[in-house]
């Protein structure tokens, strides 16, 4: 097969569409003499492959298929080639996109919202466009046959080839293998910059919080008289997500941006206009400094602690009465690191649990020295029962 083939046909060259017959109807175990049909063999056996396939690879596919589309097939207009170069570059944020160009752009997103989107919704969406798809193809085949006279139909073969649709799959699923990984990354990266955006915003309401109440954090109730911290919605004297819930209750903050995007469940609006607190703990986007303490650290504080992130992975087990990794990390950025606001004001992504000094963000002061983090010799934290409290103002110890 060569180049011109492509150049000037749309189907297989005869001796390879020949040889295409002849492997299947030797069920895909080419007769070792016959060397087109054992090339076509080698290329349907990718479809079957889990390795990753290589950078140049992916590149010389997509750059051919992209020719073969634009040199043979139907053509995006002009405006939606624009919106799609500006999309991708903007990221796949379509309010980037230039204005003229910013409805295409939303539509080329949904496009690709329905490929990275996770969910039996999203695979019902998924099935009903490959439907259409197909419905579509099978819709211009019959459109073509009818255009051609009597005599060019009883000197050509009607009806689609199993051939024919084993080269339409190996396109779309080359295509998907290589779109879904890419989409999902740029998906991902524009959660966790969601997410480090509502830090943001939650630490200048901080500031305005500790500048209105002598520079202390919010806090909802004064103690938690002797129950445990991590029953979510069962009141505020057991809930030390109430204490963050008072920041957006006062009105310094809106609920929405203590949704995380990589929380599904995180409600953006509060359940009820007389709500102190997220109805249950898997609403809950992250993890706040265990108020409930002697001693509780401060805005600005000088010891510049960790006070905030994103939920903790330790808690969620925990509760569910499982054993716990306490090097594991939150489970909001497919657990890769979680975002943290210091008392100074500043957000960071951190890779792991476990700060500079030594400190772990999901355990008090007193668990970490039982479990021996300096040895290396870390084990599973059993124990946490929920009424721990952080041993000091500069104990790290955030839930839920």
């Amino acid at each position: 097969m060569t180049t011109n083939d492509f150049a000037h046909s749309d189907a297989l060259v005869s001796a390879d569409a020949q040889a295409l017959d002849r492997l299947l109807a030797a069920g895909l175990s080419p007769d070792p003499a016959d060397a087109r049909a054992h090339r076509l063999a080698s290329l349907l056996s990718l479809l079957d492959s889990t390795a990753k396939a290589s950078p140049t690879l992916v590149d010389v596919t997509m750059t051919r298929v992209l020719r073969a589309a634009e040199s043979h097939g139907p053509r995006l207009h002009h405006l939606d080639d624009e919106a799609l170069d500006a999309w991708v570059m903007a990221g796949g944020d379509p309010a980037a996109v230039p204005a003229s160009l910013r409805e295409r752009a939303h539509r080329h997103d949904a496009l690709a919202r329905l490929v990275t989107t996770t969910g039996d919704a999203d695979h019902h969406a998924l099935a009903a466009l490959a439907d259409r798809t197909l419905a579509r193809v099978q819709a211009e085949i019959d459109r073509r046959e009818s255009a051609l006279d009597l005599d060019q139909i009883r000197r050509r073969r009607t009806g689609i080839r199993l051939s024919d649709l084993l080269s339409v799959a190996a396109v779309v699923l080359l295509g998907m293998s290589v779109a879904l990984p890419v989409l999902s990354a740029v998906r991902e990266q524009g959660r966790r910059a969601l997410c480090l955006g509502n830090l943001g915003t939650t630490a200048a309401a901080l500031s305005a919080y500790a500048h209105a109440n002598r520079d202390s954090m919010p806090v909802a109730a004064a103690s938690m008289g002797g129950n445990d911290w991590w029953s979510v919605g069962r009141g505020i004297d057991r809930s030390n997500s109430a204490n963050l819930f008072a920041l957006s209750r006062a009105g310094y903050v809106p609920l929405s941006s203590l949704a995380c995007p990589g929380n599904p469940l995180a409600p953006t609006a509060p359940a009820s206009a007389d709500a102190t607190d997220w109805r249950r703990l898997e609403e809950v986007s992250y993890s706040y400094q265990i108020m409930f303490g002697p001693t509780r650290p401060t805005w600005q504080d000088p010891a510049n602690a960790v006070v905030l992130a994103d939920r903790s992975p330790v808690v969620l087990r925990a509760v569910a009465g499982h054993a716990v990794n306490p090097l594991e990390n939150a489970p909001n950025h497919l657990s890769a690191g979680q975002h943290v606001l210091r008392t100074d004001a500043s957000a960071a992504w951190a890779s792991s649990p476990v700060l500079k000094n030594g400190d772990n963000i999901w355990l008090p002061r007193a668990i970490e020295i039982r479990l021996d983090f300096g040895s290396g010799r870390n084990r599973p934290a059993t124990s946490l029962r929920g009424n721990e409290l952080p041993s000091a103002a500069d104990d790290t110890f955030l839930g839920p």
